[in-house]
């Protein structure tokens, strides 16, 4: 009551709506309220998109009598049908050859690993259905990495509630994947260059120690994006089991 006194003043306002709602995490995972605010959707192309030479190597069934198709992600800008309403796929990059939005295929998904296994499983039903899809094969570039910081982190709520059974003895570290060297993540996470509202945005500016690389060993430099999130995962659960307070892993 007290607030909506001050309002009615002009003591306070109301703060800004974010771009896209609520972040449930860095990239993607977006909401506002209940609905998802990140969509997969299905693009018919120009026929002529099935005679290019790297098209028809990634589809040898594909059906000149069956709209060529590519599958796209659209975050943060809410559904697909409304973005594109006045046609204009010229918000989105490289889609000079779009036609039309394809109607009934639109999907919503929360976060991104989700939207990533959601549009590599569309590719390659489309695929199945004779289509010619212009979805290039995702590329190896990604890989996990570990950071240890600072036992002050340690001391806030959120993170002694995700991590139950920590060992105190052991040190408090952030698990991420990227596309980049994680000496590049590591200066970017110590500037407080981070992504979205999770906790490696809120906690660890300035209180990155040190890359743990031996503590991703075994896992490959060379993953897709969604493989590389999986792992991501995987290593924050392993990391978390051995006792270590871990924030990350999303």
């Amino acid at each position: 009551m007290f607030r909506t006194l001050l309002k009615a003043l002009g003591l306070v306002k109301d703060a800004p709506a974010g771009r896209g709602g609520k972040r449930e995490r860095g990239q993607g995972g977006t909401r506002d309220g209940n609905v998802a605010r990140n969509y997969l959707y299905v693009v018919e192309l120009d026929a002529e998109v099935a005679k290019w030479g790297w098209v028809r190597k990634l589809n040898p069934s594909g059906r000149e009598d069956k709209p060529v198709l590519e599958v796209r992600l659209l975050l943060n800008k809410g559904r697909p049908e409304d973005f594109f309403a006045d046609g204009d796929f010229s918000k989105v990059s490289k889609s000079s050859h779009f036609k039309r939005l394809m109607p009934g295929m639109t999907k919503g998904f929360g976060r991104m690993v989700e939207g990533l296994s959601l549009l590599e499983s569309t590719v390659e039903r489309l695929r199945s259905q004779g289509h010619f899809v212009a979805n290039k094969p995702p590329s190896k570039r990604n890989r996990v990495y570990v950071i240890e910081v600072d036992d002050s982190v340690k001391t806030r709520a959120r993170v002694q509630r995700l991590n139950p059974r920590a060992n105190p003895e052991l040190p408090c570290v952030y698990v991420g994947q990227t596309s980049k060297d994680p000496e590049v993540r590591f200066q970017q996470h110590q500037q407080g260059r981070s992504w979205g509202r999770d906790l490696a945005g809120r906690f660890m500016a300035g209180h990155c120690v040190r890359l743990r690389p031996e503590l991703s060993k075994g896992y490959p430099e060379d993953m897709t994006e969604l493989d590389a999130m999986k792992a991501e995962r995987e290593l924050a659960e392993k990391l978390r089991k051995l006792g270590y307070t871990v924030i990350g892993g999303h």
